[in-house]
This record gives structure tokens, C-alpha cells and sequence, in this order.
């Protein structure tokens, strides 16, 4: 990501954070607790670290545009989305692999810092 780039993401998740209320209203708090089965603290833990975290990737108007109608259907607004999003980029992927009777695991994170 090359400079300008980032600084426009970062304008963006700030210009998010401060449009938020300090404390997450319970109808979203209710959201993440039936999107991500969350208990009620840990979804409200979940939405106040998400909106805090500047770092975070926003999701783009055309990304949002293209899921709108199957993830709204699903429950989700837009925040909840990008929380999803992210949370999925930063899983690593991980597959058992068999060869010659020997099991392995494999482990691949996304952002390619850890291969195991």
C-alpha cells in the first residue's frame, strides 16, 4: 500500500471513529451478539476495540455496494461487515495434509508473516 493510500484509509477509519457514540447502542451490541455469537460484553468489547482501532481496514463503497443485498439480508450493517471482513483477513488459513502416512499441518497467515 503506498503512502497516499494509507493516509486516505487512515482519514477514513478516523473520520468513522468520531461520527461513532462512545458507547455502542444495544441494538448493535445485539447484532454482534447474532452475527459472531459473542456474549453482551464481549460484542460490546469487540465494537469498542473495532471503532478505536485506526488501523483497521475500511471496506470501500463499491466492496460494500457488491455484498449489500446478501449481508444485509444476513443482519449486517455496514460496520458489522467490515468487522467481518478484517476478522476473516487476519485468520490464518489452516489445512491437515496427509503424504506417505505422515500428517501435517499446514499453517499460511494471510498478511504472510507466519508460514508453519
Amino acid at each position: 500500500m503506498d503512502s497516499l493510500t494509507e493516509l486516505e484509509s487512515l482519514e477514513e477509519v478516523a473520520r468513522q471513529q468520531s461520527e461513532q457514540p462512545a458507547e455502542p447502542y444495544q441494538n448493535d451490541i445485539e447484532r454482534w451478539q447474532r452475527l459472531f455469537g459473542f456474549s453482551y460484553d464481549q460484542a460490546r468489547g469487540e465494537l469498542i476495540e473495532h471503532r478505536s482501532n485506526l488501523s483497521r481496514a475500511p471496506v470501500s463503497e463499491p466492496q460494500c455496494e457488491l455484498a449489500r443485498a446478501e449481508k444485509e439480508a444476513e443482519g449486517y450493517d455496514k460496520e458489522a461487515y467490515e468487522y467481518f471482513v478484517n476478522l476473516k483477513a487476519s485468520k490464518p488459513l489452516t489445512t491437515q495434509i496427509e503424504v506417505d502416512d505422515q500428517t501435517y499441518l499446514l499453517r499460511i497467515d494471510v498478511d504472510g508473516r507466519s508460514i508453519t
